[in-house]
């Protein structure tokens, strides 16, 4: 009777615990209930959206050289800004006011004001440039 007894209090506590330590090692990783909006890299035919958190910068497509040679994307961003707290709206800041923002379920495509831009591999948005640069 008392062995029984010391390990049903032993099981009640084994169950706290293991949820607490759980709980714990979710915080320690920087776990969350997801990201709410898009997030990535995304592309149109002229340049790169990175979306970083709530963080937003566009960088545009150029040619490392003139003549023939081959598409980069600039090292310094055209534009920036910041997502608002619900996902639904940029504010660029430099002077470029706030524009609508609306993701896909899949996260593949986000639309600014109605300029699409695409999630796909860097290569692929670069080559689509390259006959730009000859």
């Amino acid at each position: 009777m008392i062995i029984r007894s010391v390990r049903l209090r032993k099981q009640r506590l084994a169950i706290p615990a293991a949820v607490l330590l759980s709980a714990l090692a979710c915080v320690l990783a920087g776990c969350s209930g997801g990201s709410d909006g898009p997030s990535g890299e995304y592309y149109d035919k002229e340049g790169q959206l990175v979306i970083d958190g709530n963080s937003v910068a566009y960088y545009e497509f150029g040619c490392d050289k003139p003549g023939k040679s081959n598409a980069v994307i600039d090292t310094e961003a055209t534009s920036s800004g910041e997502l608002s707290t619900e996902g639904d709206q940029i504010i660029w800041s430099d002077g470029g006011g706030t524009g609508k923002v609306t993701a896909s379920k899949s996260g593949d495509t986000v639309d600014i004001d109605g300029k699409q831009y695409t999630k796909m591999a860097k290569d692929k948005a670069l080559q689509s440039y390259q006959p730009m640069c000859g």
